[in-house]
């Protein structure tokens, strides 16, 4: 099973309406600090659980109970964490996120896996479980979360995880930082650095300006894994560009890094609009390595 962080809410369900078998999940009643002694089912349901299965309290059945359509769900449900799958995955509100994680946990062991839950808002909590995964699970090759609104917080959980995984082959990450969460953004580029896996990034259209050069350049020059990074849609200058871009074309021939990074259109930004002469110069300085 997965190793949840310890500080994460304990989840659970009440199933004293379980039949007696190896899948039951038992409940366990109290009365203030005192235990009422198991009726015969719960005592022999006990004894044949499986060693993976979870006790639960009162305070998270009723929650759990909620995200149930009907008994038969909540059954369903009860068998998922008989086979191992993580309460804390299976209490997950949204059933699309419920779904998609769910893959992580079920078939070939040796099956490849991807999580894409894209556009649809996920709190901290929910991207902590999906770090966890992004941790633990051997299998996982593609993470798309695009279009999220993640916090700095939020962005740490992921980034802790990206440093550790060594499976995932493609990530998507565009329009989840705005102006308010740029340390977010530091920390994914900062993580993307350290990752002996991941092959495509993309971060478009998120709040990147020019702050983010140098992690970008620090990707760059040590990762030799990534073949891809996708930055269109940034605040960026042409000058930290050409920076950029210079560092592109000091890689040696062998590597296959591109960099796709056409700048923001901003009203009132001239700034922001690279000329012909000067698109020409960046494709030069990076030896085509920048594409616009």
């Amino acid at each position: 099973g997965f190793d949840w962080p310890s500080d994460l809410p304990p989840f659970s369900v009440v199933t004293d309406d379980a039949p007696v078998s190896k899948s039951s999940l038992i409940r366990e009643h109290k009365n203030g600090d005192e235990e009422e002694k198991d009726c015969p089912r719960h005592k022999k349901a006990r004894e044949e659980a499986p060693s993976k299965s979870v006790e639960f309290s009162d305070e998270w059945s009723s929650k759990f109970r909620k995200i149930c359509k009907n008994e038969c769900d909540f059954s369903n449900m009860c068998l998922l964490l008989s086979r191992g799958i993580p309460p804390e995955l299976i209490a997950i509100s949204q059933p699309r996120l419920r779904t998609e994680m769910a893959k992580c946990f079920v078939g070939d062991a040796s099956a490849h896996v991807n999580l894409g839950v894209p556009f649809i808002f996920l709190n901290v909590r929910e991207i902590q479980l999906i770090a966890e995964v992004l941790k633990q699970n051997p299998n996982l090759q593609l993470l798309d979360l695009a279009g999220h609104e993640l916090t700095n917080e939020a962005a740490k959980y992921l980034a802790d995880a990206i440093v550790i995984n060594t499976t995932l082959k493609k990530l998507n990450l565009s329009a989840c930082f705005g102006a308010e969460n740029t340390e977010g953004i530091i920390f994914i580029l900062n993580a993307l650095a350290k990752n002996s896996s991941i092959e495509t990034v993309d971060l478009s259209s998120n709040f990147m300006g020019d702050e983010c050069a140098t992690p970008l350049k620090e990707i760059i020059t040590s990762n030799s894994t990534i073949k891809t990074i996708t930055i269109n849609g940034q605040l960026i200058v042409f000058r930290t560009l050409f920076g950029i871009a210079s560092v592109l074309g000091e890689l040696p021939e062998t590597s296959s890094m591109t960099l796709n990074a056409s700048p923001q259109k901003v009203e009132g930004r001239k700034d922001l609009e690279l000329t012909k002469n000067e698109r020409l110069r960046l494709t030069k300085a990076s030896k085509t390595r920048m594409k616009l």
